[in-house]
């Protein structure tokens, strides 16, 4: 199951540059190839649209991942995208956790404040309007 969600520019460049080489692969390959795709195309976007942000369809294993890499400590300029990024990938998290599509880990006990279980009820109406529209 795919979620969409906005990321700005800068969430976006730090995704490119930091999801770009693995370290740890010896050959230095180009890591996570499909999401930097969808990362890149969305960067080439906002570029042509002149936009600051872009809608992008994430789903369980990718959240989990740059979940893993957005460490609240990253800013860029004044923004604090590593926290910002963190906040929509454990949105999505939640979402599929309550939704019992999590494969990777039970959470369904996650006690969740009411103002983020409002705002999952209105993303999953605005998913399904997305669905019916595909």
């Amino acid at each position: 199951m795919y979620l969409r969600t906005t990321l700005s520019k800068n969430e976006l460049f730090f995704l490119s540059d930091a999801l770009s080489f693995n370290a740890q692969m010896p050959s230095e390959r180009m890591a996570y190839p499909n999401l930097l795709l969808k990362i890149g195309s969305s960067i080439m976007m906002c570029r042509e649209e002149g936009s600051q942000t872009a809608d992008i369809d994430i789903d369980e294993q990718e959240a989990w991942l740059i979940r893993e890499y957005a460490k609240t400590s990253i800013k860029f300029g004044a923004e604090n995208i590593g926290l910002s990024l963190l906040y929509k990938m454990y949105e999505i998290l939640i979402f599929l956790s309550n939704q019992g599509e999590i494969s990777s880990l039970d959470i369904k006990s996650l006690d969740v404040d009411v103002n983020y279980r409002e705002k999952i009820e209105e993303w999953k109406k605005m998913q399904k309007g997305v669905n019916k529209n595909e």
